[in-house]
């Protein structure tokens, strides 16, 4: 892994995916972390549903502006209702740089699909629960790479 690499690694794993669209009033925030068992939260959202959280924004990890992030990730957003995939907001956020990205969180979708998807939209990764653990009751949620 080249030294750029290493850095967008090491931030992806360092985020925290702030499930922030579709908590009812009452229940504990849903935060996912790479390689961290999922909330309780997620089954109450996704069930046992395979699940990935992506974005549109900033395509091959080349920082865009704000207006332009808004468009690509609106553009997801309906093309996820146009295909019928469930998809709620999330908030990608690193607390020691300040960064924060709009991402959605998408189910039912099989881990192969997601990877797919994110290639499309120029992604370099998405987070999803690992293989075997989708039903989030003992799962993990882990980083996975698209080859771009």
């Amino acid at each position: 892994m080249n030294t750029a690499d290493a850095w967008l690694d090491a931030a992806y794993r360092k985020t925290s995916y702030w499930v922030v669209e579709g908590l009812v009033e009452g229940n504990q925030p849903v935060v996912l972390r790479v390689d961290q068992p999922c909330p309780e939260g997620m089954v109450a959202l996704v069930g046992a549903a395979p699940w990935a959280v992506m974005t549109a924004c900033n395509p091959g990890s080349a920082p865009l502006d704000s207006l332009a992030n808004a468009n690509l990730f609106q553009a997801l957003r309906r093309k996820l209702d146009g295909l019928g995939i469930q998809n709620l907001a999330v908030a990608g956020m690193d607390s020691e740089s300040g960064w924060v990205e709009p991402m959605v969180l998408v189910w039912p979708m099989e881990l192969a699909r997601a990877i797919d998807l994110a290639r499309e939209l120029g992604q370099r990764a998405i987070l999803a629960a690992k293989p075997g653990d989708s039903d989030c009751l003992e799962g993990v949620a882990g980083l996975f790479y698209t080859g771009l």
